[in-house]
């Protein structure tokens, strides 16, 4: 037995009998789609009516930097349902540099400026970032951690969510299904 630092309960090693669920990377589509959750702001795709979520996209020619960099399947394949669901290089450091997610982050249309302009002390800030990322409140060592991006020097409140939105998203808890 060992402990899985997500869950609190000691984690079984079988692996051949179906006792648990194995960790692993969230679709392309699903992804881009808890992007948009979290930050309010939809990608758009041509020929989809407004506010179309990734998952109903039907055409791998549907531009899409986000879902090419997570591997959506490609239809034109001998079998279009394949995908490569390893991590790559490529998906960190879109997910650390893409000028697409810092736009959604800073966007006075998205879910983070709303919040930030409704005044909420700091705390409760952190708390509606974490449920709208995790689904979950933050512990109080995150709390304390979350807390650290309001103080630092030259940080608004503005970018101090922005940059707390962008450190969950990196997280091994957003990206996997666990």
């Amino acid at each position: 037995m060992h402990t899985d630092p997500v869950s609190p309960f000691p984690v079984s090693p079988d692996t051949r009998n179906f006792a648990r669920a194995h960790k692993r990377r969230l679709s392309a589509e699903v992804l881009l789609d808890a992007v948009g959750d979290l930050t309010g702001i939809r990608d758009t795709f041509q020929g989809l009516p407004p506010n179309s979520r990734a998952v109903q996209t039907w055409n791998h020619k549907l531009s899409s930097e986000f879902l090419d960099a997570f591997g959506r399947p490609n239809a034109s394949q001998e079998c279009p349902c394949e995908r490569e669901r390893k991590s790559s290089v490529v998906q960190a450091l879109h997910l650390m540099n893409s000028d697409s997610l810092q736009k959604k982050l800073a966007s006075d249309k998205g879910r983070i400026t709303a919040l930030v302009k409704t005044g909420l002390p700091e705390p409760k800030l952190v708390t509606e970032i974490y449920l709208a990322a995790y689904n979950r409140l933050p512990d109080a060592g995150e709390m304390q951690a979350a807390l650290r991006f309001f103080s630092t020097p030259g940080a608004t409140r503005q970018t101090a969510a922005e940059d707390l939105a962008w450190a969950l998203i990196n997280s091994a808890e957003f990206v996997f299904n666990h």
